[in-house]
């Protein structure tokens, strides 16, 4: 990661970072699971679910960082 440059200084560290990044892997395993066994409307549900968090922790994160700067 370091050599194609990665910045890992600029991350902070606390509960919205790893709650944003917890729930945008659950984004990801969703669209696994949507792609070998869910229907779209299954999807769509357990996605209106993860989105909650994943927008309250990512909003908490993008403050973070812009208060920063």
């Amino acid at each position: 990661w370091l050599t194609i440059g990665v910045n890992f200084s600029g991350l902070p560290l606390g509960l919205s970072p790893l709650g944003f990044h917890i729930s945008h892997g659950a984004v990801f395993a969703l669209m696994y699971l949507y792609w070998k066994y869910l229907d779209m409307f299954q999807t769509m549900r357990y996605l209106a679910l993860v989105s909650i968090p994943l927008f309250l922790f990512g909003h908490r994160l993008l403050a973070t960082l812009a208060a920063r700067r």
